[in-house]
């Protein structure tokens, strides 16, 4: 599981956030367990509002070839508190970007956080 978080691409309308740091959480498909569509929107709905009061931009966090897409919310919030937001919604990683630099840090699994490069080599600016 951790290898396939990995290899991740994000797609949203523009470039990444210039914010000096930022963590992109999904509320989408606790681990890693497919919800019906209606569930995770809803799940979206209430991770917006929990964050309503930091800057934020709406991506989707995609495999390479998009086979698996999830929904999600890159927020300008600190780290501890964007843990705490991806475990009370059963997340298993979540990302984190600071100074351009995109991470892979576990929430409810057991691996060391690890740097996945530049977040600009993985974001794909797409308006469609």
């Amino acid at each position: 599981m951790w290898e396939n978080y990995k290899q991740i691409c994000f797609i949203a309308p523009s470039a990444p956030p210039e914010w000096d740091y930022y963590a992109i959480i999904t509320a989408w498909n606790p681990g890693s367990l497919p919800l019906p569509q209606e569930q995770n929107e809803g799940r979206h709905r209430s991770l917006r509002e929990r964050v309503g009061h930091f800057p934020s931009q709406e991506v989707w966090g995609s495999a390479p070839d998009r086979s698996w897409q999830e929904f999600s919310l890159a927020v300008a919030c600190p780290l501890p508190l964007a843990l705490s937001l991806a475990e009370e919604f059963g997340q298993n990683a979540l990302y984190w970007v600071e100074k351009g630099e995109l991470f892979l840090l576990p929430v409810r699994l057991r691996h060391e956080g690890e740097s996945l490069g530049r977040i600009a080599h993985c974001w794909i600016a797409d308006a469609n």
